[in-house]
Order: structure tokens, then sequence, then C-alpha cells
């Protein structure tokens, strides 16, 4: 009866320790997880700040063909 009781203690000791290591690296990838979403807004704040830039460039581009064309 010992050597069951042992046995079924040292099943459950590993099985503790699996569930620790499984938290452990579940919670590293939602660090990773979170840091990717945050890189990925950064980027995206970027692009459509660029994107605003370039709209706001070609606007000013295009009047001024348009007045380059009605001086001539």
């Amino acid at each position: 009866m010992d050597e069951l009781d042992e046995a079924l203690k040292r099943k459950e000791d590993d099985m503790k320790q699996m569930e620790e290591r499984y938290k452990k690296y579940l919670e590293k990838a939602k660090s990773a997880l979170k840091n990717q979403l945050q890189e990925k807004d950064r980027m995206l704040h970027s692009l459509e700040k660029e994107m605003d830039k370039t709209k706001t460039q070609r606007d000013y581009e295009e009047k001024l063909i348009v007045s380059a064309w009605y001086n001539m």
C-alpha cells in the first residue's frame, strides 16, 4: 500500500510541476503576443500618419498643377 501511495504522490508532484511549466509557457506566449500586437499597432499608426502626409502632399501638388495650367 505504501508503494501505491508513493507512486500516487510522485504522479501528483509530476502533474503539479507540469502544470507550473505550462502556466509559465502560457504567460511567456501571452507576453510575446502582446508585444507583437503593440508593435503592429505602432506600425499601423505610423503608416496611417504617412498616408495622411502623402495625401496632403498629393493634394497640394494637384492644386499646383491646376494653378500652373490656368496660368499658361
